[in-house]
């Protein structure tokens, strides 16, 4: 009969219907299963455990040491030359990042000065441990002051670090600012031992000494000659003497 007949096309077509629509969404299904079997496995440390994923999250981090290591080559070089007052997108051109990245690295330009200073410190500090095995004990004491107020002289940053005038590195960086301590107590431990270098006095009076030094280096005007002998007044006074002090 027609209209039993019309019944049984519409239920058909509508079965149709049903099979496409769950055929669909079963396709969607698979789509999204394989997307996330797909994705790349992070373990609890969040570093991805597919490998080639891996070697790509490596090469991000490499790229953005280097970055970094540009930013703070070209930030030392101009703060040296042209001071604090240098802007952060002359940083990032001289470096040759985007501003973007100078920001990403470093939230300001006193957090930029701070990794130069703990940089700059950081190279004094083993420089200073170098010494500790050599054969002068008060010598070594003396060579390691004379190679900080001479790259004292050559970077402002580390001098206002350790002078502590513009910038104070206990503050900032602790860590870096007991390095270089211990390492020139280990230095002032062994000379005095040996009777080389007055016992009366400690770590924290050289260190004292040092940042006054850096003062009187200051004075004399560029004068090498007179910054020789301003550091020669210093070393001679932390030396041991047996002479008679010359009253004039």
């Amino acid at each position: 009969m027609p209209g039993r007949r019309l019944i049984q096309e519409m239920a058909t077509a509508a079965g149709v219907v049903s099979i496409s629509a769950a055929t669909s969404a079963t396709a969607s299904t698979m789509v999204k299963l394989r997307s996330v079997m797909m994705a790349p496995r992070l373990c609890k440390s969040g570093v991805t455990r597919d490998p080639n994923q891996q070697g790509l999250v490596l090469l991000m981090r490499a790229d953005a040491h280097r970055n970094r290591g540009r930013i703070i080559e070209a930030a030392t070089e101009l703060i040296e030359r042209d001071g604090l007052g240098v802007p952060l997108d002359e940083i990032a051109r001289h470096a040759g990042v985007g501003p973007g990245t100078v920001h990403r690295h470093f939230a300001s330009k006193e957090t930029l000065f701070a990794a130069i200073v703990v940089d700059r410190v950081s190279q004094v500090a083993a420089g200073t441990r170098a010494l500790a095995t050599a054969d002068d004990p008060g010598d070594a004491l003396v060579r390691a002051l004379s190679a900080m107020l001479a790259e004292g002289e050559r970077s402002s940053a580390l001098k206002a670090a350790l002078a502590g005038t513009d910038f104070d590195l206990r503050t900032a960086a602790p860590y870096a600012a007991a390095d270089v301590r211990t390492a020139v107590g280990v230095l002032l431990s062994r000379a005095q031992q040996a009777r080389a270098i007055r016992g009366d006095i400690d770590t924290d009076d050289v260190m004292a000494l040092l940042a006054g030094a850096f003062a009187a280096v200051q004075h004399s005007g560029g004068d090498p000659l007179r910054a020789a002998t301003l550091a020669n007044v210093l070393f001679d006074g932390l030396r041991v003497t047996t002479e008679p002090v010359t009253q004039r």
